[in-house]
């Protein structure tokens, strides 16, 4: 996601101009291409819920403050007071607003093309390329959306096994789209997403913490699936998505839940979509409707908190940094103390620097990847 601008800035440098320049000047190509996508996620959303123009406004503000009812029970840590998502500790479904205040590199593309999978969920033709390109924009979403396309693949064979009618499933399955983009594209990922620490080691736990996880799930998205089954009950889609939802929860990977919050974006993403077909509907449904409509009043609080502390923030923080976080890039090393370290050969990357072990990479020079298909820069 962040290549086109890292593109641009290397073009201003090339140009002459200064590094503060030519950051600034990424980032804002960063912040163009940012909103592009948006913005086509947002037509996307016009298409799936057959929105007519007086509808646009209200879609608009729902989708910024669509959210679980983490107002009634979610807790902020010491740091972030203001971000209540965090149930016991270890889930979160983040709302709209949340992933793009937080990770809207891991957001933008997989909603786009989540939106591509709901237009024709059943078009097993294009599963493959769709698939590829989510993994190449955000592994943890690709998993979530990986699941759509297994459970649709299933339900499609049904039909056609139903129908008599596997010769055209064969056909659309292995066509040359999927074929291609399976053998080229998936290899490539495989090594680089193997370079990764968490990904080279046995790191997928299983928690048990099913009343915890129960009492989660029911006040983030159990009010509005109750509300909205009585128009989905026959929606392979929906069910697909109550699915998702309920595994997320129970799958640890490294040292944090960037499992429950990433790979859950699809399935929010789509709940979203359900929810707003459900109250544009033209049908009754009153009560339905009010119900609806009073969860997603309470929702608002966990985006307002977002843009609360957002603000708060960028009036206490004045000095602009460059560099996000300690690894900065794979120039350095990490050694034990998590202190950024520039010429230490031998290094150690060690359960202690926690956050840090999900996004790192250790031994780069030995892997695959970065010695055949990548050139680090030794500066």
């Amino acid at each position: 996601f962040f290549l086109p601008g890292a593109v641009v800035g290397k073009l201003a440098l090339f140009l002459h101009s200064s590094p503060e320049l030519a950051f600034k000047i990424g980032n804002f190509f960063n912040l163009v291409y940012s909103a592009i996508g948006i913005i086509l996620v947002f037509l996307q959303i016009l298409l799936l819920t057959n929105a007519k123009k007086k509808q646009f406004f209200t879609i608009i503000f729902l989708f910024i403050f669509f959210s679980g009812l983490d107002v009634l029970f979610g807790s902020g840590s010491n740091y972030r007071a203001l971000h209540i998502e965090w149930h016991f500790n270890y889930f979160q479904f983040s709302s709209n607003t949340t992933l793009l205040f937080w990770v809207y590199n891991q957001t933008i593309a997989p909603w786009l093309i989540t939106s591509l999978f709901l237009r024709r969920p059943f078009n097993i033709s294009n599963y493959g390329f769709l698939g590829s390109i989510g993994l190449f924009y955000a592994p943890l979403p690709f998993a979530g959306l990986s699941i759509y396309l297994a459970l649709m693949t299933i339900v499609r064979f049904v039909r056609q096994t139903v129908k008599k009618h596997l010769k055209s499933f064969f056909r659309d399955l292995f066509n040359i789209k999927n074929i291609l983009s399976i053998l080229f594209l998936f290899p490539i990922f495989y090594l680089f997403y193997s370079s990764n620490i968490t990904a080279s080691e046995d790191t997928i736990y299983l928690l048990a913490f099913p009343i915890a996880i129960m009492v989660f799930l029911f006040l983030e998205i159990g009010m509005y699936v109750f509300v909205i089954w009585i128009k989905n009950f026959k929606n392979p889609i929906f069910y697909a998505t109550i699915f998702i939802f309920m595994f997320v929860p129970f799958i640890l990977i490294g040292e944090n839940a960037d499992f429950c919050m990433r790979a859950s974006i699809p399935a929010m993403f789509t709940l979203f979509i359900l929810i707003i077909k459900y109250l544009f509907d033209n049908k009754r449904l009153l009560f339905g409707k009010c119900i609806l409509i009073m969860a997603l009043i309470l929702g608002m609080v966990t985006p307002s908190l977002e843009f609360l502390r957002g603000f708060l923030l960028s009036n206490i923080i004045i000095v602009e940094s460059k560099i996000k976080d300690d690894i900065v890039t794979f120039n350095n090393r990490i050694n034990i103390n998590c202190q950024r370290t520039y010429s230490t050969p031998n290094y150690s990357f060690v359960p202690t620097v926690g956050n840090y072990k999900n996004y790192g990479a250790v031994d780069l020079d030995k892997k695959i990847f970065f010695k055949y298909l990548a050139k680090k820069s030794r500066k």
